[in-house]
């Protein structure tokens, strides 16, 4: 096609329609800055800043709470006792003793990982008898006893000893293996002072 010369006006009304137009708005870039947030109100300073003051004084509170409030410092001295791990690994039984007798009815199951030994008892006696598992210390050593829901009992501990008395109940003893090979349990009932029943029980 040949050449088209343009109409003399065409610049003049380009011109025109240019400057009758507006400038249009910078586009927002949809990041988020900090700045904008904390100061929000650039023409009256005063206020910007009172804005901003309040903001990090809110999350300051927010986190003073999280931090003292919602985690109360705890005095140990009101707090006893022991706490034992229940081990990942699966027991196996080593011993399962069924007592069947006028002072004392019940059973005692012990039960092994190779990190520990578990004592499951659950005994019923009479009140003025007496159960006892005396152990090596060496050999088996107690780390710890729980006390079931229905314990209704004493139980006292002293070296290489664990008395059960006043009725008994439900408890659990969990034994670490020591240096000594001894890693058994010596079970009696005592009663009047005298040693009426004994017999020897593996904790692995």
């Amino acid at each position: 096609m040949s050449p088209v010369d343009p109409p003399a006006d065409l610049k003049k009304a380009i011109m025109r329609s240019i400057q009758g137009g507006r400038v249009p708005a910078k586009a927002s870039t949809g990041k988020f800055r900090l700045a904008d947030f904390l100061f929000p109100i650039r023409p009256l300073p005063r206020l910007g800043f009172a804005f901003s003051g309040g903001v990090l004084a809110g999350i300051l509170l927010v986190v003073l709470y999280f931090a003292v409030v919602s985690h109360p410092s705890i005095d140990v001295r009101d707090a006893s006792g022991t706490l034992f791990g229940t081990p990942s690994e699966s027991l196996q039984r080593a011993e399962d003793a069924e007592i069947a007798g006028e002072e004392v009815q019940g059973r005692i199951v012990t039960e092994y990982s190779g990190t520990v030994s578990v004592m499951r008892a659950d005994l019923t006696m009479k009140p003025d008898v007496a159960t006892r598992f005396l152990f090596d210390p060496d050999g088996a050593k107690l780390k710890g006893v729980s006390l079931g829901d229905g314990f209704s009992g004493t139980l006292t501990q002293s070296n290489g000893l664990l008395e059960v008395g006043h009725g008994g109940g439900t408890f659990r003893a969990f034994f670490t293996p020591g240096a000594s090979p001894a890693q058994n349990v010596r079970f009696q009932i005592v009663s009047a002072g005298k040693v009426v029943y004994e017999r020897s029980l593996s904790l692995r």
